[in-house]
């Protein structure tokens, strides 16, 4: 008599993937990549579990860094160039770079040191790089048209700055002058926390209506998404136009910024992560730059300081705030 035999489909394979999220204002990138993960079919609690680190600080992402290689994850997304780096730079010194990271928000990628180029990180580390040198030119040249009379650019010029502000500060420099506009800096010294935030007040508090045109807003923990709205306002009291970094000031009262939409990041980061998964080496993945940038303008912004968004500006727009 034949028996039949029940044979149980093995259990699928549940990958373990390790996020460093370095500054809160990147939590949209996050949601973006474990959306577009569940889309590519890593679902949460079935075949994928995330061990998810947030930092503030440089320091922590080393920390983070070696709790992930302990645990023996499959790869690490890295948000932002500090948490790449720090990755990259831990898992270098466990010997581990047989664990790839996927970074996002990789700004100046090889000047950072994150990867050898575009073409091939040479490295356990692939990801999204960030273009500050495009960037900062368009964002000078969409200031000039919205307001031609800018000469005068103040910024926050931080002591202890994070790399990536660095970066931008230095091509803010050779950047500027071909506009026509001379940087003025704002001195701080203190690091992240409270006593940044009242430095920073006091800063605001001592500006004097006409003393710059514009201001330019730099990345950075200091200038992080919790000290936006205070800055906000004091610029807006003295009908000073903001160049934001992000596209989410712009929703807190900002007036304008161009750049990559921080969801399509992470979603972006997913194709990488993928074929990372399915066998794929990082250093045969290219380097990517972000797949769109995006112009957000707030009208009421622009009325309350008294300017009037040019025609061509406003065809340029991809979402406008008007309440």
């Amino acid at each position: 008599m034949w028996k039949y035999a029940f044979f149980k489909e093995p259990a699928p394979k549940v990958y373990n993937i390790g996020i460093i999220r370095y500054l809160k204002i990147y939590d949209p990138i996050v949601d973006g990549f474990k959306e577009g993960m569940a889309q590519a079919g890593y679902k949460e609690g079935i075949n994928v579990v995330y061990h998810r680190y947030d930092v503030d600080k440089v320091g922590d992402v080393n920390v983070a860094a070696k709790e992930l290689i302990q645990k023996n994850i499959d790869l690490i997304f890295a948000v932002t160039t500090v948490a790449g780096v720090g990755a990259l730079k831990e898992t270098e010194l466990a010997k581990r770079t047989d664990i790839p990271i996927v970074f996002t928000q990789g700004n100046l990628a090889q000047r950072a040191g994150l990867v050898k180029s575009f073409e091939s990180s040479g490295n356990n580390a692939t990801g999204v790089a960030i273009d500050f040198v495009g960037l900062t030119a368009k964002k000078l040249e969409l200031l000039k048209t919205i307001k031609p009379g800018v000469k005068k650019l103040g910024y926050f010029d931080a002591e202890h700055g994070d790399p990536a502000a660095m970066f931008a500060l230095e091509e803010l420099k050779i950047q500027a002058p071909k506009f026509g506009i001379t940087l003025v800096p704002y001195r701080h010294t203190n690091p992240v926390g409270s006593a940044a935030t009242e430095e920073i007040k006091n800063i605001l508090q001592k500006i004097k209506p006409g003393e710059i045109d514009a201001y330019f807003h730099l990345p950075g923990p200091v200038m992080g998404f919790q000290n936006q709205p205070m800055i906000i306002n004091a610029l807006n009291r003295l009908k000073i136009p903001g160049v934001w970094l992000e596209l989410p000031s712009v929703g807190i009262g900002g007036l304008f910024s161009y750049s990559q939409d921080l969801a399509d990041l992470g979603k972006q980061a997913v194709f990488m992560a993928d074929k990372i998964l399915k066998g794929a080496k990082p250093a045969y993945i290219p380097v990517e730059l972000p797949r769109q940038y995006f112009l957000y303008i707030n009208l009421k912004t622009a009325r309350e300081i008294g300017l009037t968004m040019p025609r061509t500006i406003l065809l340029q727009a991809n979402k406008t705030y008007d309440e």
